[in-house]
């Protein structure tokens, strides 16, 4: 949409309480939601973390990990803020939080198993070591 009063409105709709949509019915299709929108962000927290191998012997670890789970918070944001301008859409603060946890846990799990100074992860045989 186009029309800039409906956009300001949609806006201030996206900061209301989080969680709050996920108790409109049932608490089966709250948890489905949230699990859904964890594994859907997840193997974004992945790539990214592949991306930082090519940097991790020249910038410390822990710069590193914080500036994968930033990009995804980044993501994560605007995705959802995105949503504010598609009439079909509701934008809500608590996919914000959902998609990064599930993007962080990826960056994490990632840089856990696969960092190239550990050796940890997949063997030649594709069996986890």
């Amino acid at each position: 949409t186009s029309d800039p009063w409906v956009i300001r409105e949609r806006f201030h709709e996206f900061f209301r309480v989080p969680f709050l949509s996920l108790y409109k019915g049932n608490y089966l299709h709250g948890l489905v939601i949230v699990v859904r929108n964890l594994l859907w962000f997840a193997p974004l927290g992945s790539l990214i973390a592949w991306a930082s191998f090519a940097w991790w012997d020249a910038v410390p670890k822990r710069v590193i990990s914080t500036a994968c789970v930033a990009i995804v918070i980044a993501v994560a944001a605007v995705t959802e803020l995105g949503q504010v301008l598609l009439p079909s859409r509701v934008a809500d603060l608590t996919d914000v939080f959902v998609y990064a946890a599930g993007g962080t846990a990826g960056v994490i799990l990632t840089h856990h198993l696969f960092a190239p100074d550990n050796h940890r992860g997949l063997d030649a045989s594709g069996k986890l070591v």
